[in-house]
């Protein structure tokens, strides 16, 4: 509940009734651009990212405001993305908070950009930004001024002007409320608009980019080719460009989290130095990126221990916990609780040697026996497995690829298919929804999303790979594994 003290269950059970009440209030709201007062309160709750407990900056604000002023936030929201995504204002380099992009879209663009330099022999010089209280820091005049640039004008914008002023807000912890206190700037984070009102207000931090530059929300990225010492100097400008963009719009960028990393299958690095203003960036050699560890070779070690590590730690919670339960409730957890923590963007990380997919498979024939309660040597663990009807983490992670590959295919997914060129444009007697296979002299992008999936995707019967959607395409692919439990 935010502060009105409206629970959104008593507004679901009663929707009939309250329904042509709420819509005279919006309809008024939105004819005079005026958002009532009471919508602009909000309750605080710290959520805590990481670090020590005791230190505010390792607390994420969020806002609890009224389930009513979101429901018509969803309103006003649907109307702007579709006027947004109709006349292409969005830059194609964000992929944070909208349809058809994700962090896994993100990854794999990026991993395959990085992979095709090594494959070519080249370096990759990547600049990692972290913006500092970035959701708080956007100023509201500087936002309506933005919107009005990109066509949000009139009664709309006369609301979110009313949206984001005279704001206030108070903590509550435990019961125990602080002292209201005013918004001076920021979109706030829990509200539905705060992060489409965020990724307009950036949207424009990729113009006069002559580098590789990504987005999701507040995490951006700029990475180059590096073939000659004039590589690294646009680089460095673009770099210089990203800084003076951030002082004109007073988002201010945290030196201490921005790095640099270098991907090179050379030991030998050379001496790099890029500044961000005058603060020289540090080098890394690896980086969790949008959850993944990106490591200087490009190679999985890395995240799969990390990965590993975290599901195994993970599931001895759950095994001190609820020992005692039915297998069925045992089964549910390890399926819900440590099992996505290995899968998630496992499109660009999907192991090719036996060392990694030993150390995830691990955990899983673990979970099996915790399952079963069976922990006989004389019992083999892949025979529970079975038993259970899971299926083998690499089966899973190739369906996970090819369905990836299949949205991409159908237009499901932001993941251009430029480089990927069909069969049938060099020969009649090829399948036309087949691809040419993509050539590589490295590990590093022989086993990245793009040939390795396409390789996977040819091996497909026809009728597979023309299934009329996403849910008959793992039918297919489950059954042409041969899973037929309803666990898998």
């Amino acid at each position: 509940m935010g502060p009105d003290g409206i629970s959104p269950r008593i507004l679901k059970e009663t929707s009939h009734e309250v329904a042509p009440i709420l819509t005279f209030i919006f309809n008024q709201s939105l004819s005079s651009g005026v958002v009532p007062q009471d919508r602009r309160f909000a309750n605080i709750f710290a959520l805590h990212k990481k670090g020590p407990k005791d230190l505010a900056e390792n607390y994420r604000p969020i806002s609890l405001t009224s389930i009513c002023s979101k429901v018509q936030e969803h309103i006003v929201y649907s109307s702007i993305s579709n006027f947004l995504e109709d006349n292409q204002i969005f830059t194609p380099r964000q992929h944070g908070f909208r349809s058809g992009h994700s962090c896994e879209t993100q990854l794999v663009l990026a991993v395959n950009d990085w992979a095709k330099s090594l494959d070519n022999g080249f370096r990759t010089d990547i600049a990692i930004f972290d913006f500092s209280k970035a959701f708080d820091s956007v100023p509201d005049r500087r936002l309506l001024l933005k919107l009005d640039h990109l066509g949000i004008r009139g009664r709309t914008k006369a609301w979110i002007s009313s949206f984001l002023s005279d704001r206030s807000q108070r903590v509550v912890l435990n019961g125990a409320q602080s002292s209201w206190i005013p918004v001076l700037s920021g979109v706030t984070q829990g509200t539905v608009l705060g992060p489409l009102l965020f990724l307009l207000y950036i949207n424009d931090i990729t113009d006069n980019i002559s580098s590789e530059i990504r987005l999701f929300a507040d995490d951006c990225i700029l990475y180059r080719q590096i073939k000659t010492p004039g590589d690294c100097t646009s680089l460095q400008q673009d770099i210089t460009r990203l800084y003076n963009w951030s002082l004109t719009w007073q988002m201010v960028f945290n030196t201490k989290k921005c790095h640099i990393l270098s991907i090179s299958r050379k030991r030998d690095r050379p001496t790099i130095t890029y500044t961000l203003g005058t603060e020289k960036l540090s080098v890394v050699e690896s980086y969790q990126y949008l959850g993944v560890t990106v490591s200087s070779d490009l190679r999985w070690h890395h995240h799969i221990n990390n990965i590993s590590n975290k599901a195994t730690r993970n599931l001895n919670f759950i095994r001190r916990n609820i020992y005692g339960c039915l297998p069925e409730a045992k089964a549910l957890a390890y399926t819900s609780l440590v099992r996505p923590h290995r899968e998630y963007a496992s499109a660009v990380w999907n192991p090719y040697t036996a060392r990694d997919s030993n150390k995830l498979d691990k955990v899983q024939r673990r979970a099996a026996r915790f399952v079963r309660r069976d922990y006989r040597r004389t019992t083999s663990a892949s025979q529970l497995i079975s038993e259970l009807g899971w299926q083998s983490l690499a089966e899973r992670r190739k369906t996970s690829r090819l369905t990836l590959l299949y949205k991409a295919i159908n237009g499901l997914v932001a993941i251009p298919l430029d480089e990927l060129e069909h069969t049938s444009r060099y020969t009649r007697h090829c399948v036309p929804d087949a691809f040419i296979i993509l050539q590589s002299r490295v590990d590093a992008y022989k086993f990245s999303f793009f040939p390795r999936t396409v390789s996977d995707w040819n091996s497909l019967p026809s009728s597979a790979r023309s299934t009329p959607s996403v849910n008959s395409f793992k039918t297919a692919l489950h059954r042409l594994s041969g899973v037929t439990n309803s666990h898998h």
